[in-house]
């Protein structure tokens, strides 16, 4: 997350309106996402209870098929077999022959419970038309009716009512069958989806603030970076604008001196307007304004001109200057021949500043692949790693250039805008023995990439 440190009161309410934004944000992502998680999760869970009634309906269906058939099939229906049966399926089996009732089986519901069931399952049947007291009209189609029935304690069973004509008698029965679920379990069941929708809806809270954070942190970040710009410039507009105010008041004054002071009005004025010029090239930039004037440029006519312009300067301060070109000429681009000549000057004027007496400077460019390279070299102090990251920032100077009035920190982040206005890139990469090494890597014409 971007932390904002911002002294000044406007910059506080900024950052709190911010605060306050990312808040609303994550709330609201988390309480639509939660709530479509917490519908998602409630549907699967009464679909899991449907599907397992479902499942129970089946296994009892399947049962009372099992028990008819063996009913229809066999003459002798013993105890053990109907006892281990209701016990294994937790199932109650009353079974008429011929209309005369067998011995109830089994052990794990009580008589009373147990005729209690049948009597309603028998009044059901009775209401349906099926009277399992009555032979069946034809002998050859088993009836089958089938319920769900409560018993006094609150149990529920599944019920099915079966006329089965045999020979020339008839056998009838009477199946339920009790689903043990008992509450706790059910319980658990529903806390478990619930811990799933609240570990759920916390997840997305945490991933609500990252994706948060990250879509907001170029909002933050462009607001920081005008924060510091703006607070730069006027810093910068405010050196020369009290020399200009502190001369206009001394002329007044002392008025034999007007002509010093004029002088450094003129000369504050002109820093002012370089200043100015430098700030609408990089607020044209951030606003997609800038247009290049395109042509077809000759990059050996470029290099070889600021060489000549740049040699006689670097032998005053006691520097030599060289240039290196490939024995074939350097492909033609499309660009704009005045930016890449302010580029060069950008980088050889940085260069010179950070060289000594009888260094070496060099202006070096050939291709590689689908690139065009241009490399200005110096052998001087060199830039300490921990500024490397801050080189292109807006205002910054390094420790040995912080006093220097002519410069106010924006050449190289105008060189850095103005080489990806052309689809290059601009690098600084140390120089092999000590120094600088600045690259500009231009694609060539129709170049397809390394």
């Amino acid at each position: 997350m971007l932390k904002i440190n911002i002294s000044e009161p406007n910059g506080w309410v900024e950052a709190k309106m911010y605060v306050k934004i990312r808040k609303k944000l994550r709330l609201i992502y988390t309480v639509m996402t939660g709530s479509i998680l917490t519908i998602v999760i409630s549907i699967i869970f009464f679909l899991s209870e449907n599907q397992l009634k479902i499942s129970q309906k089946e296994t009892f269906q399947n049962n009372v098929y099992t028990i008819a058939v063996k009913l229809q099939s066999e003459n002798t229906i013993t105890n053990t077999w109907l006892s281990s049966t209701e016990a294994k399926n937790n199932m109650v089996i009353y079974i008429e022959d011929d209309g005369q009732a067998l011995k109830p089986h089994g052990s794990w519901i009580s008589e009373e419970i147990r005729e209690e069931l049948v009597e309603i399952a028998r009044e059901n049947a009775k209401i349906d038309g099926l009277d399992i007291s009555i032979p069946p009209v034809s002998y050859r189609d088993l009836k089958t009716n089938y319920y769900k029935i409560a018993s006094k304690d609150g149990r529920k069973f599944y019920s099915a009512v079966i006329l089965i004509p045999i020979g020339n008698g008839f056998r009838s029965a009477i199946l339920f069958q009790y689903f043990n679920r008992p509450l706790h379990i059910l319980i658990r069941q529903m806390l478990i989806y619930l811990g799933i929708d609240v570990f759920g809806i916390m997840a997305l809270y945490l991933v609500s603030k990252i994706l948060i954070d990250r879509t907001l942190y170029p909002v933050e970040e462009s607001r920081r970076k005008q924060t510091e710009f703006i607070a730069a410039a006027s810093h910068e507009l405010k050196s020369p604008l009290t020399v200009i105010r502190t001369s206009a008041s001394a002329i007044l004054k002392i008025p034999e001196k007007t002509p010093n002071y004029t002088n450094n009005i003129e000369n504050e004025c002109k820093r002012m307007a370089r200043l100015i010029d430098d700030l609408l090239i990089l607020s044209s930039t951030d606003a997609k304004q800038w247009s290049l004037k395109s042509s077809t440029i000759e990059l050996d006519t470029i290099l070889i001109d600021i060489f000549e312009a740049y040699e006689q300067i670097c032998k005053t301060k006691g520097l030599t200057l060289e240039i290196v070109l490939p024995a074939e000429v350097l492909p033609k681009i499309l660009g704009d021949s005045m930016r890449l000549m302010q580029v060069l000057m950008i980088l050889l004027d940085n260069a010179l500043g950070h060289s000594q007496t009888k260094d070496k400077l060099t202006l070096k460019a050939y291709t590689k692949r689908n690139y065009i390279y241009i490399e200005v070299i110096d052998y001087g102090i060199g830039i300490k790693d921990e500024e490397k990251g801050h080189i292109f920032d807006r205002f910054y100077r390094m420790d040995n250039s912080r006093n220097d009035k002519e410069h106010f920190g924006l050449g190289l982040s105008i060189a850095n805008e103005l080489v990806m206005l052309h689809g290059g890139t601009l690098m600084m990469v140390d120089t092999e023995g000590g120094g600088s090494t600045f690259v500009i890597k231009l694609p060539k014409p129709n170049g397809m990439g390394v």
